[in-house]
């Protein structure tokens, strides 16, 4: 299913959980918008559509860094003598050798270890459950467990955390709704998805 599609349903979530708790206008479009963004969040597995927007194209980034390796070998052909010019060769030949391994999950994961430090940094725990997820989504094939009852269970420990440290009120239930919402709608329920979601995984790999 579309990002768009996937957005639109999170945010009728996020406003059917306002008129839930009868929430007024600003707490509504509050909870409208975590629902909607929350939405997304099971596709930052590799290969899910948010993972892409989230990081630095890695194409750019290897090719930044091949170039850095390769004027780090001219550089040392040219200026280094001795020691010097074989330790500076080695080293520009390992930064183009690093650069093979800079791929899509490479930079989904320097993204999660990015967010993680920031949380440490800032003392917000939902930051550093939000790196969390997003580094160990990098090791996940997509639909797996960012698709599963278990990830529901840890955005919905997440939304708990910023709801306490931002005081926003009802984003908790919010985020929560949303991210389910984007569970049923890749589910078997609808005939348009033919592969559907491992809701029970690890226990179960049955797909509903």
């Amino acid at each position: 299913m579309k990002g768009i599609t996937h957005l639109l349903i999170g945010a009728g979530a996020g406003f059917a959980s306002a008129t839930a708790l009868d929430a007024e206008g600003a707490v509504t479009v509050t909870m409208t918008c975590t629902a909607a963004v929350a939405a997304l969040v099971p596709d930052l597995d590799t290969g899910g559509i948010l993972s892409n927007r989230i990081t630095f194209s890695h194409k750019a980034i290897r090719n930044i860094t091949i170039f850095i390796g390769l004027l780090l070998i001219l550089y040392s052909m040219w200026n280094l003598f001795g020691q010097d010019r074989y330790i500076g060769l080695a080293i520009g030949a390992g930064i183009m050798v690093l650069s093979r391994v800079i791929n899509k999950k490479f930079m989904l994961l320097i993204t999660g270890i990015a967010v993680l430090l920031t949380g440490l940094y800032t003392g917000h725990t939902w930051v550093v459950m939000s790196g969390c997820y997003i580094g160990i989504a990098s090791f996940l094939a997509h639909r797996s467990y960012t698709h599963t009852l278990i990830g529901l269970i840890y955005f919905y420990i997440l939304m708990t955390f910023f709801e306490q440290e931002t005081a926003l009120f009802g984003t908790q239930l919010a985020g929560t709704a949303g991210y389910a919402s984007h569970l049923l709608a890749d589910s078997r329920i609808f005939p348009v998805n033919k592969k559907g979601v491992k809701l029970l995984l690890p226990i179960i790999k049955k797909d509903f």
